[in-house]
């Protein structure tokens, strides 16, 4: 029994992850991985889509029930989910402070309105025809499908945190890094004023490169949840300052390609050249 339901969760998960992509692509217009996991699901769609199934439609069978109760349970769980992870990351992963009718920022009106929907959907249409799917796999098959889904999201789930934890500190790093550039400068400036812009330069560029480093490790993190903040308030500040910087290495890496793409044409062409007069000669 525990397998069929370690199968839903994971379809579930994935099908939010489906819902979420598309949702945002249109907002944004663009596509981005969203979640805290790197794999292709969401497991607080998952844990929603559960709840609806276990919780909600076994003590409600009114359409109308259903929405109001998916909706609570789902937006219970999106508050508690994101207060989870802002105690144990200090960071605001998703932020709807913008968005009408919000609970700090963790919740609002209009995706507790699509979980309701959600749910009337689920009861009545998707969950029927997922049952029937999964009942048609041997027990054999389901076990070891099961088996597979655990191991998958318990080592996504452990490397997840391990590069939360890491980008957590190295956006400490870079603060502190900031702040010692900051007082170095000073410090020369004050003793030293003929070396002041090369030390500065020297500075700014062990500075940039901690920053670069960053940025190619931490672009899948900005880009599924790019209104994260932190709560302090200095810090928030430098992560703000660091998504510029971020755009700018992105569009630093965009031009250095492009240069060599066109040098890489330019000698395609020159070796073409070189071939057709050797033999016309």
């Amino acid at each position: 029994m525990i397998d069929k339901q370690i199968i839903y969760f994971f379809i579930y998960c994935f099908a939010g992850w489906i819902c979420e992509i598309f949702y945002c692509a249109m907002l944004e217009k663009h596509f981005t991985n969203r979640g805290f996991l790197r794999g292709p699901y969401l497991p607080i769609y998952g844990s929603g889509a559960m709840s609806i199934i276990y919780v909600v439609s076994p003590i409600f069978s009114n359409p109308i029930l259903i929405f109001i109760f998916s909706l609570i349970v789902c937006s219970l769980i999106e508050y508690i989910g994101s207060l989870i992870l802002e105690k144990a990351f200090h960071i605001k992963l998703w932020d709807y402070s913008n968005y009408f009718a919000n609970i700090n920022g963790r919740i609002c009106l209009l995706n507790s309105s699509l979980f309701g929907v959600f749910g009337i959907v689920l009861v009545y249409f998707i969950h029927p025809v997922l049952v029937n799917s999964v009942d048609l796999l041997s027990q054999l098959t389901r076990y070891y499908l099961s088996t597979a889904i655990e191991i998958l999201l318990t080592f996504d789930f452990a490397l997840s945190v391990m590069r939360m934890n890491a980008f957590a500190i190295a956006m400490e790093d870079i603060r502190i890094k900031s702040e010692e550039l900051q007082q170095r400068v000073e410090s020369i400036s004050a003793n030293s004023p003929k070396n002041l812009r090369e030390a500065k330069e020297r500075l700014e560029d062990e500075l940039y490169k901690q920053k670069a480093i960053l940025a190619v490790k931490s672009s899948k993190i900005f880009s599924a949840f790019p209104t994260m903040k932190y709560k302090d308030s200095q810090t928030s500040l430098s992560l703000e300052l660091f998504k510029m910087d971020l755009k700018s290495f992105v569009a630093k890496g965009k031009e250095e390609n492009q240069k060599r793409s066109e040098n890489v044409n330019v000698m395609y062409e020159n070796a073409k050249a070189r071939v057709k007069n050797a033999r016309k000669k």
